[in-house]
């Protein structure tokens, strides 16, 4: 009953099967890649949310910056211009 023929099918059957496992292997790995591939792209769409936050925020800080700056300057000259006449009545007094 060893024939060349059922041999073949024995072999061809073997094969079937162990194709048919490794293709649900395969396929449990395609599916976690994906998934995977899923978390990163929301992951990346997060932290590019994040980095736009941040770079609006910067961009706010910095004008904020700029009109703390102006407003020093402005106090300072204005001290200064104070410190000056003060100086000029003190030394007409004397």
């Amino acid at each position: 009953m060893n024939t060349w023929r059922t041999r073949l099918a024995l072999v061809t059957v073997l094969g079937m099967v162990s194709g048919a496992h490794a293709g649900c292997v395969f396929g449990s790995s395609y599916e976690l890649a994906k998934k995977d591939a899923e978390n990163a792209k929301l992951l990346y769409e997060g932290e590019l949310r994040r980095s736009q936050d941040l770079a609006a925020a910067n961009k706010r800080m910095k004008l904020q910056i700029e009109d703390l700056e102006t407003g020093f300057r402005t106090a300072r000259e204005k001290a200064d211009r104070i410190e000056k006449e003060y100086r000029e009545v003190r030394d007409d007094q004397l």
